[in-house]
């Protein structure tokens, strides 16, 4: 292989010596010689090569697992997979939906307690359905919750629960009849 300083040299063109070094390095630097690209490019072709060689030997596997129950077996559990991970999906969407239903609802109820949880259950999928509800589009949450509400015994009472009094046990005037109050 012959230098870029030979080559100039041949053609009759002369460099000071000071500058052959820069020349040099100038070259070396932005020209590969023919045989590095020849040793890149084989070494591109040997991977090549690799690469095809295994793609055929995958393609054949293919082929040998379309011919039996295997790839049937691995489609199978594809798309249970894939029906559970959007079964899981829906789920979450609804959880979602219901979530944000349910602090549309808990707002609403102000100071007020529920007899118990069922009752507020109830209110709570009646308001989730009103909210759907054709006729009540362009109606304020507060709206539709006073209607489900108006006219139905579902809070506790403010005043508290009414207790019996006990029965007195001791009311007899001390002679064994029993003493009456009028």
């Amino acid at each position: 292989m012959k230098n870029i300083i030979e080559i100039l040299k041949e053609q009759g063109i002369e460099i000071e010596s000071e500058k052959e070094k820069e020349l040099t390095k100038a070259v070396a630097a932005n020209y590969k010689t023919i045989n590095e690209f020849n040793s890149v490019t084989e070494k591109l072709r040997t991977e090549i090569g690799e690469k095809e060689t295994a793609i055929s030997e995958l393609n054949d596997q293919i082929k040998g697992l379309s011919d039996t129950s295997e790839l049937d077996d691995l489609k199978q559990k594809v798309k249970s997979y894939e029906d559970a991970e959007n079964t899981r999906k829906a789920d979450e969407e609804k959880r979602k939906a219901y979530d944000a239903d349910k602090q549309r609802f808990d707002k609403l109820k102000g100071e007020n307690e529920y007899y118990n949880e069922g009752t507020e259950k109830w209110v709570f999928e009646d308001f989730r359905k009103a909210i759907t509800a054709d006729e009540n589009k362009g109606k304020s949450d507060s709206e539709i919750y006073e209607a489900l509400v108006k006219d139905k015994d579902v809070f506790k009472s403010k005043n508290g629960e009414f207790k019996n009094p006990a029965v007195d046990t001791n009311n007899t005037a001390g002679n064994g009849k029993t003493k009456f109050f009028f």
